[in-house]
C-alpha cells in the first residue's frame, strides 16, 4: 500500500509540473516526457549529508524549429516545480539561483560548494540517470495527459457529491421528480407509439418535417461534444430540410422540439478544412459541402468552433471544426447514436476536458507531412506527430538523434521516403564511424607524442648526447 501511495504522489508531481510548464508553453513546443527521480543523488556523496539528495524531476522536450526540424532538449527541476538546471552537450548545467541556494546551505563549509561549482557542467546527464534509475517513475506525454484527465474527472465527481449534499431532502425530491419526468417523457418518445407502428424518434421527427430519416442523427449521450462544450443544450440532433439546409434541433424537457440556440443553420462556405474523422485513418484536406457557424466562445487556443457538413450516400456526417490561431481549420466527426464512437487517438487529440487543445498542432503538422512519404498510402493521425515516428525509428535501433534525423529528411524540402531517409542517415551513421576512428587514431599518436615528450626531460636530453658520442 505504502508503495502505491509513492507512485501516486510521484504521479500527482509529475502532473503538476506539466500543468505548469504547459500555462507557458509556446505552440511550437511539446512535452514528451517527464521523469520522477526519488532521492537523485545530483552531486558528490561528500555532500549527501548536507540533503543533497532530493527529488528531481527530468523534462524533455520537443520543439520545431523554424524549418520544420524537430529539436529536442532536457530540463531539470526540483520538486517544487523550479527549473535548476538544463543539459547542454550532454552535460548537467546548474542555473546559478540553484547554486546561489546551495551556496547557503553549505555556507558553514565552502570547500562543498567549490566542490559544487567544480562539478557544474562537468556532470554526465545519461551517466546521472543510469545510476539513478532503479527509484525513477517515467510518464509519456499521453500517460499525463490520461492522469490529468482522470483526476479531473474525479475531483469533478466529488465536487459534485459534495453540492448534492449540501441540497436540502426537499430540493433533491424536486430534482429527482423532474429528472425522472424528463427521463420518461424522452422514452416515451423514443418507444414505438402503437403495436403496429414502428415510428422511432427519429422517424417520427423525419415524417413531422417531411425528410428521409436518414437526413436525421442524434448526437450521442456521452458525446465528447457535450464534453467539450456543456454549453449545448442535451438531446440534440441535426437534420437536412427538404430545401437542404441543415439545421440543429435538440428535444426540451416537454418532449418538444426546439432550435438550438448556439449552432446556426448551415449554409455554402468555401472553408478548407483538415480533417481527421473518427478514427484518424485517413487524415485530408476537404472542402465541406455546407458549413454551421456556430455562438460557441473561444476556447484557449481555438478562436470559433463550427461545423462541417457533408452527404456521404445520402447520410449526414456531421463535423466539429476548430479554427486555430494560425487561421486554419481541423474538424472531427460529432459522435451520433447508432455510429461507432470516435477512436481513443482521435480522443486524446481533440478533447478539452483535461486542457485545451491546440488545433494549431494537427494543421501546421499536416502541412508538414503533406506530399512527402508519409502521404504515399494516405496519412494517418498518429503520422502527424513526430513523437510517434521518432519512437518508431527507435524501436527499430537507431538512436533518438538519427531517428529525428530520418523523421527530419521526411518532411524537409526533399521530402524523401521513408527509406530514402533511413539510407541517408545509415550513409551518415557510416560517415561518423570512419571519422571517429581517424580522430581515435590520430589521438593514440598525439597520446604517443606525447608521452615521448615527457621523456625529454633534461637528464635524458644529456644522456642520449652522451650517448651519441660514444
Amino acid at each position: 500500500m505504502e508503495e502505491n501511495d509513492n507512485i501516486l504522489k510521484k504521479k500527482e508531481v509529475i502532473a503538476n509540473l506539466n500543468i505548469e510548464l504547459s500555462k507557458n508553453l509556446p505552440q511550437n513546443e511539446r512535452i514528451l516526457q517527464i521523469e520522477y527521480y526519488e532521492n537523485m543523488q545530483l552531486l558528490s556523496e561528500s555532500m549527501a549529508e548536507y540533503g543533497f539528495e532530493e527529488d528531481i524531476c527530468t523534462v524533455t522536450r520537443e520543439r520545431i524549429n523554424d524549418k520544420g526540424e524537430s529539436e529536442v532538449t532536457y530540463e531539470l527541476y526540483d520538486s517544487n516545480n523550479n527549473n535548476i538546471g538544463k543539459v547542454v552537450k550532454g552535460k548537467v548545467h546548474f542555473n546559478r539561483e540553484y547554486l546561489e541556494s546551495i551556496k547557503e546551505i553549505c555556507k558553514d563549509n565552502s570547500s562543498l560548494y567549490d566542490e559544487l561549482v567544480e562539478l557544474d557542467g562537468k556532470i554526465d546527464y545519461k551517466e546521472l540517470l543510469e545510476k539513478n534509475k532503479d527509484k525513477s517513475l517515467v510518464m509519456t506525454e499521453k500517460e499525463i495527459d490520461e492522469y490529468i484527465r482522470d483526476e479531473r474527472t474525479k475531483e469533478q465527481q466529488r465536487e459534485e457529491n459534495s453540492e448534492n449534499r449540501e441540497i436540502n431532502e426537499e430540493e433533491q425530491e424536486k430534482q429527482k421528480e423532474e429528472n425522472q419526468e424528463e427521463k420518461e417523457q424522452l422514452e416515451k418518445e423514443q418507444e414505438p407509439e402503437g403495436k403496429g407502428n414502428k415510428s422511432s424518434l427519429t422517424e417520427r421527427i423525419a415524417e413531422e418535417k417531411g425528410i428521409p430519416s436518414h437526413s436525421v442523427v442524434f448526437v450521442k449521450e456521452n458525446s465528447s461534444l457535450y464534453k467539450d462544450h456543456p454549453e449545448l443544450e442535451r438531446n440534440m440532433y441535426f437534420y437536412r430540410d427538404k430545401d437542404g439546409v441543415v439545421k440543429a434541433e435538440y428535444i426540451d424537457k416537454n418532449g418538444k422540439p426546439q432550435p438550438s440556440k448556439y449552432i446556426n443553420d448551415s449554409k455554402t462556405l468555401s472553408r478548407q478544412v483538415v480533417s481527421i474523422g473518427k478514427d484518424g485513418s485517413e487524415v485530408e484536406r476537404e472542402v465541406p459541402y455546407q458549413f454551421m457557424t456556430s455562438s460557441i466562445g473561444q476556447k484557449g487556443a481555438i478562436k470559433e468552433v463550427g461545423f462541417s457538413v457533408n452527404i456521404n450516400m445520402g447520410y449526414l456526417e456531421i463535423e466539429e471544426a476548430r479554427l486555430g490561431t494560425n487561421g486554419k481549420w481541423t474538424s472531427h466527426e460529432v459522435e451520433m447514436q447508432g455510429r461507432d464512437y470516435n477512436s481513443s487517438e482521435v480522443r486524446e487529440q481533440t478533447e478539452l476536458i483535461h486542457g485545451s487543445k491546440n488545433p494549431n498542432r494537427i494543421s501546421n503538422a499536416y502541412e508538414r507531412v503533406e506530399d512527402t512519404g508519409f502521404e504515399e498510402n494516405g496519412i494517418q493521425l498518429d503520422e502527424l506527430s513526430l513523437r510517434r515516428n521518432v519512437e518508431k525509428f527507435i524501436d527499430e535501433g537507431y538512436q533518438r538523434p538519427e531517428a529525428i534525423d530520418i523523421v527530419n529528411y521526411m518532411i524537409g524540402e526533399e521530402a524523401l521516403t521513408e527509406e530514402q531517409a533511413k539510407e541517408r542517415v545509415n550513409d551518415e551513421i557510416k560517415q561518423r564511424g570512419q571519422e571517429d576512428r581517424q580522430n581515435e587514431s590520430q589521438q593514440q599518436e598525439s597520446s604517443r607524442e606525447d608521452d615521448e615528450e615527457e621523456q625529454r626531460t633534461m637528464g635524458g636530453d644529456a644522456w642520449d648526447r652522451l650517448m651519441n658520442r660514444r
